[in-house]
């Protein structure tokens, strides 16, 4: 404990290295283009969390991650995210005020620069579904708590390959296609993602990604490794970039087939542990949307609300959430976000009450 949190305050005592860009505009390793050079950056995220519904208030360090990466020549491009998530220092429940956080490579791969508009990329890696997937280190995206729609349907990451050809450099349109023929490298715990998969095969086709929008269109096939579901993804995001609001909206859609009878269960998977995600799922599919925007009020200041619906095949009924939040920047140093979330229906997504978080990036 006395090692984790030396390491937190050092992280945070170097705050004033973090790198200048602006949100939209951070490079995390998705350009074409190589230099000659290596480069070690992060970010860390404090959380705090205050439920009105009775649950427990926590503190957490959330995320504490560091990016190795080298643009070295054509066909050696390496990058490593490793990541230490889910410490939690203190609780309001006395017999849980402290838990070890959990160690894992979020992103492990090297990229094949074919030319400047064809790359292969292999080894671990974030799957392209929504912009939220590829950019969702704390002080990139807009609020503490990601929407549902971002991450629960969908394989997050792939183990495996994946094919991308640059279809227009101007106005950022490209297309992704990857696959992963076996299990997930380094897979975070099933307490931490809903399921796991054996097979997962997608493809993403970026519109446009420049200063004013960015549009995608989406589809993955997975197999969940335990219970064989089959899980067919569709998904649609937009964000405009207006003058002082931005807009951002993502609609998911997922067949589930081949249930697996409950029953069954304990026999085909032996001694593996199951997350509540993977048990008989009746009416076959998950799916909503969310739209959300944030006023930029100041270079200092931004304000930001959302709206989610999120159909959920594992508990048979829908749920709504509404977010309200105020973000303050601290310089070049990182940002503080104040949020408030109020949801009712489906447990998913009915975690309501206060979120505060303190998050930044060094380099």
């Amino acid at each position: 404990m006395n090692a984790l949190l030396k390491l937190s305050i050092l992280c945070l005592s170097f705050l004033p290295i973090i790198a200048s860009a602006e949100e939209e505009n951070i490079n995390l390793n998705t350009s074409f283009n190589y230099e000659n050079n290596w480069d070690v950056s992060g970010y860390v995220k404090l959380f705090a969390d205050i439920p009105t519904d009775g649950n427990k208030s926590k503190i957490e360090l959330d995320d504490l991650s560091v990016y190795f990466s080298g643009n070295i020549n054509q066909w050696f491009n390496p990058f490593v995210e490793a990541e230490y998530f889910g410490t939690r220092l203190w609780s309001s429940q006395k017999s849980e005020k402290f838990k070890k956080g959990k160690f894992i490579f979020e992103r492990l791969y090297n990229d094949f620069n074919i030319n400047t508009l064809d790359r292969i990329r292999v080894g671990k890696f974030l799957a392209p579904v929504g912009y939220w997937n590829l950019i969702h280190a704390a002080p990139l995206v807009w609020t503490v708590n990601r929407p549902l729609t971002s991450t629960y349907s969908y394989s997050n990451y792939i183990s495996g390959f994946e094919y991308g050809h640059l279809l227009n450099p101007i106005q950022g349109s490209r297309v992704d296609f990857y696959a992963q023929l076996g299990n997930e490298f380094n897979p975070k715990p099933l307490s931490d993602h809903p399921r796991r998969y054996s097979k997962i095969i997608g493809a993403s086709w970026t519109l446009s990604d420049h200063l004013d929008t960015r549009s995608s269109f989406d589809v993955q096939y997975a197999k969940v490794k335990t219970t064989k579901n089959n899980r067919l993804t569709f998904s649609f995001q937009k964000i405009w970039y207006l003058q002082t609001w931005d807009v951002d909206t993502q609609i998911i859609y997922t067949k589930i087939t081949n249930s697996t009878n409950v029953e069954n269960l304990e026999n085909m998977i032996g001694n593996e542990v199951l997350s509540n995600e993977e048990i008989q799922i009746e009416n076959g599919w998950d799916g909503g949307g969310y739209i959300q925007a944030r006023y930029r009020y100041s270079s200092k200041w931004n304000f930001y609300g959302r709206g989610e619906y999120f159909h959920l095949a594992i508990e048979k009924q829908s749920g709504e959430s509404f977010v309200l939040g105020t973000r303050y920047r601290i310089g070049k140093w990182g940002n503080i976000n104040v949020e408030f979330k109020q949801g009712s229906g489906a447990k998913h997504i009915t975690n309501n009450g206060f979120s505060l978080s303190y998050n930044a990036m060094f380099r």
